[in-house]
């Protein structure tokens, strides 16, 4: 167990966990409650993975929820319930070049990506961080860019900041973990670019949420249902059915 001001790291002894070998992958978690035990009846949330053995987690410092607090007093002895890994990370074997994209808590998956970069690929690297002491990757030869937010209550400058980049010449790929707006903002830029989808992977990692965005969700369940529906059956594109997905999360604030 290790904290930081920005971060806390848990070491897990998961006998059966297999990596995916993608250096984005994460687990759902299931936050334990005050006895220091979870269940799958209880609240989940996404973590990234920092190291596969042992299996270590980042959990960031962000949020006053269950996840936040826990992360305040996790402890050894301590017993969890997680997921097998998933991840997005599949940049193209031509990519001469590698746009990295993350705020705080994209940093634990950027950290991994750089490091197992290949050789010769070209990093350009955009951190977005509330504490310009906040440890980062800037790799030898990389173009680093980072991006001050001392209050996340304010909007990220993530896809203003991405808009900005000149990008080299050639196949490249873009990857991000950050903030919810901010990635729905730079995937609508990429689209809109005519950016083919085995060129990108953006996530939204964490999202704040006023005390109506519950029952806002619920009266949309049914068509976000619908929609997850129709890229399960293979009716519609999946990147077009995620453009559906997010206008219609963005019309009711979600």
């Amino acid at each position: 167990m290790r904290r930081r001001s920005d971060a806390t790291t848990v070491v897990l002894d998961a006998p059966g966990w297999r990596s995916t070998g993608l250096a984005d992958e994460w687990v759902h978690l299931w936050v334990p409650g005050p006895g220091g035990r979870s269940g799958g009846d209880g609240p989940r949330r996404l973590y990234s993975v920092v190291d596969v053995d042992p299996l270590t987690l980042e959990l960031a410092h962000h949020s006053p929820g269950p996840a936040g607090r826990w992360a305040g007093r996790a402890a050894a002895g301590h017993r969890v319930l997680v997921s097998q890994p998933a991840g997005r990370h599949r940049p193209p074997r031509d990519a001469r070049w590698e746009v990295v994209v993350a705020d705080h808590t994209g940093l634990p998956a950027a950290r991994r990506i750089v490091a197992g970069s290949p050789p010769g690929r070209r990093l350009l690297l955009v951190l977005e961080t509330d504490d310009a002491d906040v440890p980062a990757p800037e790799p030898a030869g990389a173009t680093v860019v980072r991006v001050f937010r001392p209050d996340l209550a304010e909007p990220s400058a993530l896809a203003a900041t991405v808009d900005g980049l000149e990008l080299p010449d050639g196949p490249g790929y873009l990857w991000l973990g950050a903030e919810v707006p901010a990635a729905r903002a730079v995937r609508r830029r990429l689209r809109a670019a005519g950016w083919p989808p085995h060129r990108y992977a953006v996530s939204g990692y964490w999202q704040r949420r006023d005390p109506g965005h519950a029952d806002r969700y619920r009266a949309v369940a049914d068509r976000v249902a619908a929609l997850y529906a129709e890229v399960e059956t293979g009716v519609r594109d999946p990147e077009a059915v995620a453009d559906d997905l997010d206008d219609l999360l963005d019309r009711h604030r979600l």
